[in-house]
C-alpha cells in the first residue's frame, strides 16, 4: 500500500505544531500583556503630559508585540514549508 505524501506532510505539521505548544502560548501571553501595557500607556498620554515613563512602555510593548509576531510568524514559515515538502533550514 502506497503512503500518501500530502498525509506525511501534514503530519509532520502537526508534530511540529505540538512540538511549539508552549512556545506558541509563551509568546501569546507576552503579546496580550504588552498590547495591555501599550493601551495602558496610550490612555495615559491622553489623559496627561507625556512623561519619559510612558513613553518607555510604550517603545517596550510594541518591541515584545514584534519579538512574538516574529517568532510567531516563523513557527508558521516552517509548518507551511514542511506542508508544501522544502527543506527546512
Amino acid at each position: 500500500m502506497a503512503v500518501d505524501p500530502l498525509k506525511l506532510r501534514l503530519q509532520a505539521v502537526k508534530e511540529i505544531i505540538a512540538l511549539f505548544k508552549l512556545e506558541r502560548i509563551a509568546y501569546l501571553c507576552a503579546s496580550i500583556l504588552s498590547v495591555g501595557i501599550l493601551l495602558f500607556a496610550g490612555l495615559k498620554l491622553i489623559v496627561s503630559n507625556a512623561s519619559t515613563a510612558e513613553i518607555g512602555l510604550m517603545f517596550g510593548a510594541t518591541g515584545v508585540v514584534t519579538l512574538s509576531v516574529g517568532r510567531l510568524l516563523t513557527l508558521v514559515r516552517m509548518a507551511l514549508k514542511v506542508f508544501a515538502g522544502q527543506e527546512i533550514k
